[in-house]
């Protein structure tokens, strides 16, 4: 028993007369397909090969065009343009730097005795004892 095998090959042209003996196997070389004889017929063994891509057979490389994206660009995200719709939600933002806020901003209030550079709200005050008077001047506690 021999350990090769024997491929016929040839062109397309060579190909249509050729009867293949039953499992005898054969390349078409110009398709790039595979056959396999009965005998009395030939069967394509890879029918799933993809012979053309976007219009083009062959060895095919694509361009982004080839495929819908031709408006695609690696443009990096700092450069990116948003829409105008996002721009003006951004518009509506508070800076970080200096924000204005309108309306009643609130925020978590610190444990008491909290002694970092969390913001001190209305509760946290009232928490260490301080109180406010009828006037300005803060009663209790000592700065």
């Amino acid at each position: 028993m021999s350990d090769n095998i024997r491929i016929k090959r040839g062109n397309n042209a060579q190909f249509a007369p050729l009867v293949l003996l039953d499992g005898e196997p054969c390349f078409v070389k110009d398709t790039g397909k595979f056959y396999i004889g009965n005998g009395a017929s030939k069967t394509l063994i890879n029918p799933d090969v993809v012979t053309s891509v976007a219009g083009k057979t062959g060895v095919v490389i694509l361009t982004k065009a080839d495929v819908g994206l031709g408006n695609v660009d690696n443009t990096t995200d700092a450069t990116k343009p948003i829409s105008t719709p996002q721009q003006n939600a951004l518009n509506l933002k508070a800076p970080l730097a200096n924000p204005v806020f309108t309306g009643t901003p609130t925020c978590p209030t610190p444990a008491i005795g909290d002694n970092d550079t969390s913001m001190a709200t209305t509760a946290w005050v009232k928490l260490q004892g301080y109180s406010l008077s009828g006037s300005s001047d803060i009663d209790g506690g000592t700065f």
